[in-house]
């Protein structure tokens, strides 16, 4: 299947850059595109690091987290109050 071979070749690359850079610090994150351009992104260099992102729907980023291509998500649903 042409994604699959698509994610491998990306994922190839993740993994060339992080081992080619050994000084810089890597995560690897998942997350909506949009929050992570407000309020992940401006975070990185303040702490002297570098990502790998993927995005996508909470259903697709707790999948790669299973596949252990991310090191963490972050999801975050708004709208329903929870009470205890």
């Amino acid at each position: 299947m042409v994604i699959h071979k698509i994610d491998e070749q990306v994922q190839l690359s993740a993994d060339i850059k992080t081992s080619s850079l050994p000084g810089l610090k890597w995560i690897k994150i998942g997350s909506a595109p949009e929050f992570y351009q407000e309020k992940i992104l401006p975070l990185l260099p303040k702490f002297g690091i570098c990502s790998i992102s993927h995005f996508g729907t909470a259903d697709k980023l707790h999948d790669i987290l299973e596949e252990d291509k991310v090191d963490l998500i972050i999801s975050v649903t708004f709208g329903i109050p929870i009470s205890g």
